[in-house]
């Protein structure tokens, strides 16, 4: 469906976010992520979700210290000899011995940070062998102790903007049923999630979308972080929320959200005539909870999303369960009826 709307050749990347811990009650490989497709015609906005370095990553690489603070000292030179200035010896250190060539930073955010912070107009010094020279003056070479001949640089921890996230998002826990954000949606995002993609993917005064908006978790961050945003949801219940979250967690007033109640939808958004028989096929005689066999006429009709949590009244929101696993659930999630029925059961 994606593909269909964006175009294929637009995805661009797919990130995992680890969601929840390993389920030890499973039977195969837990399931513990749910997938982000990335379409785009635009890179993302990198600096603006960077996260901090961690500390056992600090510790490994930036052993060094002097009186700017921690540094790592990196690689001055690059693969391959060279003909031209950059193949040539600098303080009788040649650097085609080994193979390579003087490839000294002038270009990137490091090379930046050098003319800003070291040396005033560093990024004009074309030659390299020059800018040897004022990072030498400057004191911004490194000499290992070991007597290694060949010189380091010195990049300081201070200049570090943070670890630009992989496609591994495992920083970001999932809601707590103990936290102030939850809602008691079961689908619900942690506000954090939902800020880092937002963040990434537009600009200040963008526009965001969200066509399944439910518990309003990306209108809320979109409101939160400057961008106009846009929330559909079938549910009557997800304009409530989306009013309630902006006004006590933003402490904004919104006009009342546009609730239409004349969209067609399958068989006018109500559930078949004959939904027992058709779930009693698909479930296969099978209770939604605790997966025992049972008569069609033993079933009762279940709402999975309940109705009070903006589940919709549609066949696919619809499951059969024994009376006794409907009693369990109640007006609560499946997650909460599963996790009771397997309690009983161990």
């Amino acid at each position: 469906m994606m593909d269909e709307i964006f175009g294929k050749e637009m995805l661009q990347s797919e990130v995992v976010w680890k969601r929840t811990s390993a389920h030890n009650d499973s039977r195969t490989f837990g399931n513990v992520r749910d997938v982000i497709l990335f379409y785009g015609e635009s890179d993302i906005d990198v600096d603006s979700i960077r996260t901090p370095l961690k500390q056992d990553y600090v510790d490994k690489f930036y052993r060094h210290e002097d009186e700017r603070g921690k540094y790592r000292a990196s690689d001055l030179t690059g693969a391959g000899s060279s003909q031209g200035e950059s193949g040539e010896i600098w303080k009788s250190i040649n650097p085609g011995d080994v193979g390579r060539h003087w490839s000294i930073p002038l270009k990137g955010d490091y090379a930046k940070w050098i003319e800003e912070n070291i040396i005033p107009g560093y990024l004009s010094i074309e030659s390299p062998l020059d800018r040897l020279d004022a990072l030498a003056e400057a004191d911004m070479i490194h000499q290992s102790k070991s007597g290694r001949r060949m010189p380091q640089l010195k990049r300081y921890l201070k200049s570090a903007k943070g670890q630009i996230p992989s496609n591994l998002w495992d920083d970001i826990p999932p809601v707590s049923p103990r936290s102030k954000e939850d809602t008691g949606y079961p689908t619900q995002k942690p506000l954090k999630l939902l800020e880092r993609i937002i963040k990434a993917s537009s600009p200040k005064g963008g526009v965001v979308l969200d066509p399944f908006c439910g518990c309003a978790t990306a209108c809320v961050a979109a409101e939160k972080l400057g961008r106009q945003w846009v929330g559909i949801d079938v549910s009557e219940k997800a304009a409530e929320l989306v009013k309630e979250r902006i006004k006590n967690e933003l402490g904004l007033l919104l006009f009342d959200p546009i609730h239409r109640t004349d969209i067609p939808g399958d068989r006018g958004g109500r559930r078949s005539r004959d939904i027992k028989n058709v779930l009693y096929g698909k479930q296969e005689g099978m209770c939604g909870g605790c997966g025992h066999w049972y008569r069609i006429k033993d079933f009762e009709v279940d709402h999975i999303i309940p109705t009070s949590k903006g589940g919709a009244n549609r066949d696919e929101n619809l499951q059969l369960l024994c009376g006794n696993c409907n009693r369990i659930k109640g007006d609560k999630s499946q997650e909460y009826l599963i996790s009771r029925v397997r309690s009983m059961a161990g």
